[in-house]
């Protein structure tokens, strides 16, 4: 058997995508996922107020990412994290300067 083995010593699998096509499929999700935001905001801004909208986007996008994290088994952030992203956001959202 010609197995290679890992630093663990256990037999590496072979890749079940090239990373060709990893790179392929990567590109098209952001090329779709990107793409359909603007068709989001586009009809979502009929029906709410733009700074309503961003709120509620950066909401749904905090959600998603958290729950992706505690799915995967990090460890949730501590009070000072929380209170360290809060300040963090609220500069960069609230005192941002665009030059």
């Amino acid at each position: 058997m010609n197995a290679i083995a890992d630093d663990a010593g256990q037999a590496a699998r072979p890749p079940m995508i090239s990373p060709r096509m990893l790179v392929v499929i990567s590109l098209f999700g952001v090329y779709l996922l990107w793409g359909s935001t603007y068709l989001a905001i586009r009809i979502a801004l009929a029906d709410y107020p733009p700074f309503l909208m961003g709120a509620i986007r950066f909401l749904v996008g905090g959600v998603l990412m958290y729950a992706v994290l505690r799915w995967r088994g990090v460890a949730a952030p501590t009070w000072p994290q929380w209170r360290n992203c809060a300040v963090t956001g609220t500069l960069l959202l609230g005192f941002g300067i665009d030059f």
